[in-house]
């Protein structure tokens, strides 16, 4: 079986853990955490994850958003954004490089607004953890 995997970007900790243990109860493979834009952009070129789970909101100077456009321009890798509150701006952008998804919840877990634009890659099956 293909092992799938995905990077973390996420700069809580704790919050990252939770996420990555969902993950493996799931079924795939988490990678990171990355806790800045810029690290999300270098892990995402080494590991070349099949998909980016990426908080909106980060405490560095390059927000998930900006982070996520760089990573589809320069790897082409699909990202879902993670964000305790609804970004209308992920939408808005005109240059916006369209999410499969935004997981929307006060605590991030796993509650799905689907975007209205889908990419041809998904990470429907994956295996393994280690976070």
């Amino acid at each position: 079986m293909i092992k799938r995997t995905i990077l973390v970007v996420e700069d809580e900790r704790i919050i990252a853990r939770d996420i990555a243990m969902q993950l493996c109860d799931l079924g795939y493979e988490p990678l990171g955490p990355a806790d800045t834009g810029e690290q999300a952009i270098e892990m995402a070129g080494q590991l070349r994850p099949d998909l980016v789970l990426m908080d909106v909101h980060l405490g560095s100077a390059m927000d998930g958003i900006e982070a996520a456009q760089a990573i589809r321009t320069q790897f082409d890798i699909p990202t879902v954004f993670l964000s305790a509150f609804f970004v209308m701006r992920i939408a808005q952008e005109p240059n916006s490089q369209s999410p499969l998804a935004i997981w929307q919840s006060h605590s991030k877990t796993m509650s799905c607004a689907r975007s209205s634009r889908r990419h041809s890659k998904t990470a429907d099956h994956a295996v393994g953890c280690e976070f």
